[in-house]
């Protein structure tokens, strides 16, 4: 048993945890004591000589903790010097882990306690594609009030605005839209946003880019036309309030 298991088991002696009697060397395994949430039994493996940068299958504690949504556990861990921006599999980060999660306390934790808003995985991926890819609004939201560069660009120089369109959700496109992303932004194969929307049959997401005034005449690499033509029919923008015609007359109000 390591050492500091060993003075973690005489302390547990003393203090109001009960740990179990079998296995309990897997009990105190910083594994599993961050995956589980046991921040009491972390807080002893950390006075009694775990490093807050333990390493386990690849990934450092801040980072199991992140993925698994313990916000206290994410506390004690960065109180006690762990690195906030280590990197794990794929050179993700905690903040990677706590957005793919929707764990958005975490994230707004790690924000707030200086993690690299646009550090990136191994696919170049930033924090805000994350969220906008899994059309998780009000992170999203979160990441653009903390400065994340809402046109930056993944592989592929793919944007948020890319995955939204991606898959289709509406309300998060708006957001971004709302926030100035830049709507007529190309991957390396020409796509558009519209292109995307198109493509994955997402019509109302097709419909607001439209509403927002994308360039519906916009190619792709291959000479391929954004909007296919006979979808341009279908989704031509909403009238705007003053190509609608007043009535002539009030309808009448009968009496009471």
């Amino acid at each position: 048993m390591r050492g500091y298991q060993r003075a973690a088991r005489q302390l547990l002696k003393h203090k109001a945890i009960d740990p179990p009697e079998d296995n309990l060397e897997q009990w105190l395994s910083p594994d599993n004591v961050v995956r589980d949430g046991r921040s009491n039994v972390l807080e002893i493996l950390l006075q009694d000589g775990l490093s807050a940068n333990t390493v386990i299958r690849g990934c450092g504690l801040l980072l199991h903790a992140a993925a698994h949504g313990h916000i206290q556990i994410v506390r004690k861990l960065l109180r006690a010097g762990a690195d906030i921006n280590a990197e794990g599999h794929s050179k993700m980060t905690a903040l990677h882990w706590a957005v793919e999660n929707e764990h958005e306390d975490i994230v707004r934790l790690l924000l707030d306690c200086g993690a690299d808003i646009h550090a990136k995985e191994k696919s170049n991926r930033m924090a805000l594609h994350e969220s906008a890819g899994n059309g998780h609004e009000s992170t999203v939201r979160l990441l653009l009030d903390h400065g994340a560069d809402i046109n930056a660009k993944q592989s592929f120089d793919m944007t948020a605005l890319h995955k939204v369109a991606q898959n289709g959700h509406e309300s998060t496109a708006r957001l971004l839209l709302d926030r100035g992303t830049n709507i007529n932004a190309k991957d390396t194969d020409g796509m558009t946003d519209l292109s995307w929307a198109a493509r994955n049959g997402h019509e109302s997401t097709v419909r607001l880019f439209l509403d927002y005034g994308t360039d519906i005449n916009a190619k792709e690499r291959d000479n391929k036309m954004a909007l296919p033509e006979q979808l341009k029919t279908n989704t031509s923008p909403r009238p705007s309030c003053s190509s609608i015609t007043a009535p002539t007359s009030m309808p009448r109000i009968p009496n009471e």
